[in-house]
């Protein structure tokens, strides 16, 4: 590919990630003036004919069909829900040129000016981009150019909910008080996939969105939900006794949902058992309530009649607390994740490593210090795994993190984000050195004959511009050296 070619892929991206900006930006001009509609038809026309020039055929033909509608007489003039409408069309072929990200943007909805305020102040010290809209209307009226990873909904919209689910956005939750037990029902039923729990604050947010579908951390900490009386005394006792010194078992006993859902709030249990009144007909919408918390996803046991479709263990009759201790006791030892750490790679695991980009992002915010972020694909791993099946992703993955386990410095961090892909952050470290240091790495990369076709692609960004949209340049960045055959 020449040079010229190379300058126009690059150019390519850029001009996406500002086109999206400015159809954002033409969506508030026709909401504060409807009659704005032929000005902001000039100005797609002109995006439009860009667009072809880059070719983009697909953003500029939507483009060019958009500036006809709003520049039309008697059609849009004056209609700012018309022309709102183009603009749509518009945002969703950028969203389909840019492709899915790997580092999506979190959305979040609602909350107190106060929480909404430190949400935008601390939205630069995460992996992710954050965007925090003050309510559902202008939510709504937002283009959304990028696939969001998360939406963050108030707990009472419950038909707001109900639509984002239709749409299939990765992440769907709610936040509000989780002990209102049915309006938290209601919420899941809507489709919201789990909630938000606590104060509305980024780091609550980012717990139940990176934690989301992950089973809690192995603890040694056992829940009882049950009725006070004898029966649950004797429980609690032989509970206790079925720890040791070296691995001691602490029983929580509690006797409703709310107190349940108070009681995991400070970390995740091993298990959770569920006696009267909560076990039999309730069980169910506890259970769902339970797996609507970040930590909320332990083994459970139901301690009498209860669903047996929800993958929980049921101990339906039992005649006494020291055989049932012992069954219980045995899921604590069960150790689900999520981890931090991948025993197998040696490095971090996606929650590891994009919490280790929050605290490299901390440090930077108060050494100045540069700092540079990478997404590391394997590319052609997809076409490798149609051809050998499955098993070559394993193959990929042991490979590259030998490399990195080689070729990152100790005061770096690397995890894997998903198959064939990887994110590294560097510490005290420019985008020149990165880039070399990538560049030695990947020429290093001798892959498995069933992975011959395969090549080292990154994309890079430092905080030379700033630490916000850090992980929107690197993405593009990646795409713009993935466009480029054989070349990283």
């Amino acid at each position: 590919m020449g040079r010229r070619e190379q300058s126009n892929q690059r150019f390519q991206q850029g001009f996406l990630a500002e086109f999206a900006f400015q159809v954002r930006a033409f969506a508030r001009q026709l909401r504060a003036d409807a009659e704005a509609s032929a000005d902001v038809g000039f100005e797609l026309a002109r995006l439009g004919a860009q667009a072809e020039t880059l070719q983009l055929a697909n953003v500029g033909q939507v483009a060019q069909e958009a500036s006809k509608a709003l520049s039309e007489p008697g059609e849009s003039t004056g209609d700012a829900g018309l022309g709102l409408g183009a603009l749509r069309r518009v945002a969703s072929a950028i969203r389909e040129a840019r492709g899915p990200l790997r580092l999506g943007p979190v959305i979040v909805v609602g909350g107190t000016a106060a929480e909404q305020s430190q949400l935008q102040a601390e939205a630069a010290y995460c992996a992710e981009p954050i965007e925090v809209f003050p309510e559902l209307a202008s939510f709504a009226s937002d283009l959304h150019p990028d696939r969001p990873e998360a939406v963050v909904l108030p707990l009472a919209a419950t038909d707001a909910l109900a639509q984002m689910a239709s749409r299939e956005p990765r992440v769907l939750l709610a936040h509000g008080d989780s002990t209102h037990v049915s309006a938290v029902a209601q919420a899941l039923d809507a489709g919201a996939h789990g909630m938000v729990s606590g104060p509305l604050t980024l780091a609550s947010v980012l717990r139940a969105v990176r934690w989301r579908g992950r089973r809690s951390i192995g603890l040694r900490q056992i829940v009882l939900a049950h009725d006070p009386g004898p029966e649950r005394d004797a429980l609690a006792q032989r509970l206790g006794a079925t720890g040791s010194t070296v691995h001691p078992v602490e029983v929580h006993v509690v006797s409703d949902v709310p107190e349940l859902l108070g009681c995991i709030e400070a970390g995740p249990a091993a298990v959770v058992a569920l006696g009267a009144p909560l076990a039999g007909r309730p069980a169910r919408q506890t259970l769902q309530v339970l797996r609507a918390h970040p930590h909320g996803h332990s083994p459970v046991v139901v301690l009498g009649p209860g669903p047996n479709d929800l993958g929980v263990e049921v101990i339906s009759t039992w005649s006494d607390a020291e055989s049932v201790a012992v069954r219980i006791a045995g899921w604590a030892q069960h150790d689900g994740g999520p981890r931090r750490w991948d025993w197998v790679t040696g490095l971090h695991t996606r929650l590891g490593v994009l919490e280790a980009v929050d605290q490299a992002l901390l440090r930077h915010s108060r050494t100045r210090a540069p700092l540079a972020l990478a997404l590391l694909d394997v590319a052609g791993l997809g076409q490798a795994i149609a051809e050998h099946g499955p098993s070559v992703a394993d193959v990929a993955r042991r490979q590259v993190a030998e490399l990195l386990r080689r070729g990152v410095r100790d005061v770096d961090a690397a995890g894997e984000l998903g198959p064939g892909q990887w994110l590294i952050v560097f510490e005290r470290a420019g985008r020149q050195d990165v880039d070399r240091r990538l560049t030695e790495l990947a020429t290093t990369y001798v892959p498995a004959p069933s992975l011959a076709a395969t090549r080292l692609v990154w994309g890079l960004a430092d905080t030379f511009r700033g630490p916000r949209g850090l992980a929107v340049r690197a993405e593009t960045d990646l795409a713009t050296r993935l466009a480029l055959p054989g070349r990283g």
